[in-house]
């Protein structure tokens, strides 16, 4: 009995030996494949923080933007029904993605 006992762990711990061990070859050969390479490298760039050459256009845009909100009553009733309207859906989004996070639809749930 304790022979079958032994025979029974020792196949669980090859059994799981060799799954690990394939496991992990696969998610190396994944890890190192170009399309996840490339993944990595523009998340490195994309969300880092702006380097010190970035802030010229930086400040360029944001006095562009400025501008643009200076000269908004310059525009077109048909500009300013569409910025409007742009302004109008980045907030529901805004409130969508609050309401997802809170996990209801009014108000926190706190847990006292």
């Amino acid at each position: 009995m304790a022979a079958r006992m032994i025979g029974a762990a020792r196949g669980l711990v090859e059994n799981a030996i060799k799954t690990g061990t394939e496991t992990l070859t696969k998610t190396t050969a994944f890890a190192r494949s170009p399309r996840v390479q490339q993944t990595i490298t523009l998340i490195r760039t994309e969300l880092g923080p702006p380097k010190s050459t970035d802030m010229p256009a930086i400040k360029q845009g944001l006095n562009g933007f400025k501008a643009e909100l200076q000269g908004f009553t310059n525009n077109t009733v048909k500009e300013a029904v569409i910025k409007i309207g742009v302004a109008f859906e980045v907030c529901c989004w805004f409130y969508i993605g609050e309401i997802i996070g809170r996990r209801s639809l009014i108000g926190y749930k706190f847990d006292l």
